[in-house]
């Protein structure tokens, strides 16, 4: 990590509202620190030739690069590793049948090899196999830095384990804040708290936009899930796809084709974008011919008036082909590609059908007409403007 400089002393400046000090750092060079290293946890800084500035911390008996990972330690939340202590006795030493140490009178000097502070050591009184007696031992303990020293006047102990410095930093959420960083991305740890609440409530996000999808999503032929308990949800239905409410059945959606129609490739819709003025999508062919692909619209699904769309833009790129045509504007509707008759849609409602608004039907040569009932059950149709 380098940092520039407009001065020529580097300092550290502590936030305001929280205490208010200036710490100068020690210089040092690349050289300097071949030579003798800063003392555990202290930062210095060194200038380049280029004016920019390196930060170093002693960490274990060298200059570690703040940006090194070494550079920063948490204190540890398990004993520290049998590779990372020194320990000696003056005492005996002998071992159970699990192999583990077990120690006499005497003296016993634990090390941290890494000079991180020791907080505590933890053991237990032995008493041999068949013993009548329960197991006794009287020890004082002594620690120092990263040398701890029990001192065992009677009995015998094992099992020791030796715990790092459990006091850490205290920081004031409410004046400053901690970034932290994992695999899943940032977040402040001011906001772990309402976070993790959120979470066993449920609550872990307002949309599913704050969960952009990686990939496609693959239900390998189960359901979709609205509300499970309710039964509401979208699940497979024969050929096709179809709505349900409290467990039935209400919108089906199933692509169908006619005795005389031969079904020779697929076409699948891999992206969908409906912007103000216009409409586009692509779609991954396997033996279609994307010459013989169109555009189509509905306003309505029930009943489904599809009508073709002249595209304003048509690119085929390997076997993915994206069409992009106006918007009907104003309107809201439905949006499919077809290749001819090979792929066709047939929607059935199960159920009533309660219309809200108009119900506009298309003539074979493209009239649109309003259909709507009178008080006494009436039907008439009403031309409307194109």
């Amino acid at each position: 990590m380098k940092f520039f400089l407009s001065f020529s002393l580097f300092c550290l400046a502590l936030m305001p509202g929280t205490l208010s000090a200036t710490a100068l750092l020690r210089q040092t060079s690349a050289a300097q620190n071949q030579v003798a290293a800063p003392p555990d946890s202290e930062l210095v800084y060194a200038v380049n030739e280029d004016g920019t500035v390196n930060a170093y911390v002693g960490c274990k008996g060298l200059a570690a690069p703040i940006s090194d990972p070494l550079a920063l330690r948490l204190t540890p939340a398990a004993p520290f590793s049998p590779g990372q202590l020194d320990i000696g006795s003056t005492g005996a030493i002998t071992k159970d049948a699990e192999g583990v140490a077990i120690y006499g009178v005497g003296v016993i000097t634990i090390t941290q090899i890494h000079k991180e502070p020791i907080g505590a050591v933890d053991y237990e009184a032995y008493a041999p196999p068949g013993s009548l007696t329960p197991p006794s031992a009287s020890v004082t303990v002594s620690i120092v830095g990263n040398v701890a020293t029990l001192t065992v006047t009677s009995g015998q102990i094992t099992r020791l384990s030796v715990m790092g410095n459990a006091t850490m930093a205290e920081v004031d959420l409410c004046a400053r804040d901690v970034l932290l960083t994992d695999t899943r991305g940032k977040v402040k740890l001011s906001q772990m708290r309402s976070s993790v609440i959120n979470h066993f409530a449920g609550r872990t996000a307002e949309c599913w936009s704050d969960f952009p999808a990686a990939r496609a999503a693959d239900l390998n032929g189960h359901a979709l899930f609205v509300d499970a308990p309710s039964g509401h949800g979208l699940a497979p239905s024969g050929d096709g796809l179809a709505l349900y409410a409290a467990r039935r059945p209400a919108i089906a959606a199933a692509a169908t084709i006619t005795a005389n129609d031969a079904v020779s490739g697929a076409l699948t819709v891999t992206q969908f974008t409906l912007g103000a003025n216009s409409v586009t999508l692509t779609a991954q062919l396997s033996g279609i011919d994307a010459g013989a692909v169109e555009l189509q619209y509905t306003p309505t699904l029930s009943p489904a008036n599809w009508l073709t769309l002249t595209p304003s833009s048509r690119t085929l790129e390997d076997d993915s082909l994206t069409l992009s045509a106006p918007r009907i504007s104003g309107k809201s509707g439905f949006y499919r590609l077809v290749a001819g008759e090979t792929v066709s849609l047939l929607i059935s409602v199960m159920g009533d059908l309660d219309v809200h608004g108009k119900l506009i039907l298309h003539s074979p040569s493209g009239k649109r007409f309003a259909v709507s009932v009178a008080d006494d059950g009436t039907l008439s149709a009403a031309e409307l403007a194109q």
